[in-house]
């Protein structure tokens, strides 16, 4: 079961121009896919919000007065300049038995060994693109980084998917890694010159 997002049928912009359409609190999209004609919409900004609030996967049903429900994925979510303002929005249609790619977020469980020695943890990328069918998308990918060390890391070709769904980057690609901060390195490896202690001119050699 998808979640749904219900919109509105598109106004013709000669009837309600974009910008007029914002004003008023609406966010203009599209729906367009292989095969199909695309088809426009608009939902109000707040009923947005909630949904991508309450939302649970990256793929989701869209209905349409007019133009029926849709089973799609997030392609682009279009801001101003400033980015603290929606544009527009433009899903991409997914067929039931068709695979297709999605991009996935990590999500990061367990506690590295690696951290009691020292180190510090940093996830490399924070998504990635997974081929399946619709049905076997998950919310995200789990990381386990409780084995993690020092000097080690994680690499796509170590994490295990979920049944029916595999990654379209090379498996060597390193998806986090444990390491000594910069700066406590620096200071370990510092070489300590020996004090020099001047003679004591007063000193009469013998």
């Amino acid at each position: 079961m998808y979640q749904m997002l219900k919109t509105e049928a598109r106004a013709h912009r000669d009837v309600m121009p974009p910008q007029r359409l914002r004003r008023e609190g609406w966010i203009p999209g599209v729906i367009y896919g292989r095969g199909m004609e695309s088809v426009t919409f608009q939902v109000q900004k707040s009923e947005w919000t909630k949904f991508v609030q309450r939302a649970h996967s990256k793929i989701f049903e869209v209905e349409v007065p007019g133009n029926g429900k849709h089973l799609v994925s997030i392609d682009n979510v279009q801001k101003d300049p400033m980015g603290s303002h929606i544009m527009h929005l433009e899903f991409h249609h997914l067929e039931q038995n068709k695979a297709t790619i999605v991009t996935l977020p990590f999500k990061v469980t367990g506690e590295a060994v690696g951290l009691k020695a020292g180190g510090v943890v940093t996830l490399d990328i924070h998504e990635i693109d997974v081929k399946g069918l619709p049905k076997d998308f998950v919310e995200s990918i789990e990381v386990d980084i409780t084995g993690l060390d020092i000097n080690h890391s994680i690499h796509l070709s170590d994490l295990k998917l979920p049944r029916g769904l595999s990654f379209v980057d090379d498996g060597e690609t390193v998806v986090a890694h444990c390491a000594i901060p910069r700066m406590k390195a620096e200071l370990d490896n510092a070489v300590v010159e020996p004090e020099i202690v001047a003679e004591d001119e007063t000193k009469v050699a013998s």
